[in-house]
């Protein structure tokens, strides 16, 4: 069935985007619940999302680095809801539409509850839960924790399945030890 979330109080708006967004650029739970709108710029004729992250993990409103992602659709332009570029894109959009008033003002979220406020690493972990429940397909065996940095491991993990080298999602993910090995499973 289709996933009923969309319309849930406790899912933030724009969630089938800005998982995306996180999964592509290796974020923190916290990262995306308190990522301002203002932060993702876009060069549209190159067709590349630009996004203002943090430098430290306990700083994560310190945004000392930008990192981009281009379109990753197919030549045929297919896959523009997997596309990090797209993806961006869509939620700046929808964020103008539902929250007109809001969005000029500086500081909104980009990851928005329904009401227009930050979400918290919980709640953005709870509403990963909530997906995940929708979705048919393996799940975590007892006593297992999935949640935990959540898309800092299902990106880099998409991405090395498709061929983006360990050093460049270490780069990409602001890795400066090897973690990633862990994530990767390699």
């Amino acid at each position: 069935g289709a996933l009923l979330i969309a319309d849930d109080p406790g899912v933030p708006v724009g969630f089938h985007n800005t998982s995306v967004v996180a999964n592509f650029f290796a974020l923190k739970e916290l990262e995306l619940a308190t990522m301002l709108e203002e932060s993702v710029s876009f060069d549209h004729s190159a067709k590349v999302v630009n996004i203002k992250l943090p430098v430290t993990k306990t700083d994560p409103m310190a945004l000392g680095c930008t990192r981009a992602w281009g379109c990753t659709c197919l030549d045929d332009g297919s896959h523009r809801e997997l596309c990090p570029y797209h993806a961006a894109c869509a939620q700046c959009s929808l964020l103008r539409s539902v929250f007109p008033d809001g969005v000029v003002v500086p500081g909104f979220p980009f990851s928005p509850s329904s009401s227009g406020q930050f979400m918290t690493k919980q709640a953005t972990v709870t509403a990963v839960k909530k997906v995940y429940r929708q979705i048919a397909g393996p799940t975590a065996e007892d006593g297992d924790d999935p949640w935990g940095h959540v898309f800092r491991v299902s990106g880099p993990r998409h991405m090395v399945r498709n061929g983006v080298s360990v050093p460049v999602i270490m780069l990409l993910a602001r890795w400066g030890s090897n973690t990633v090995l862990k994530y990767l499973k390699v």
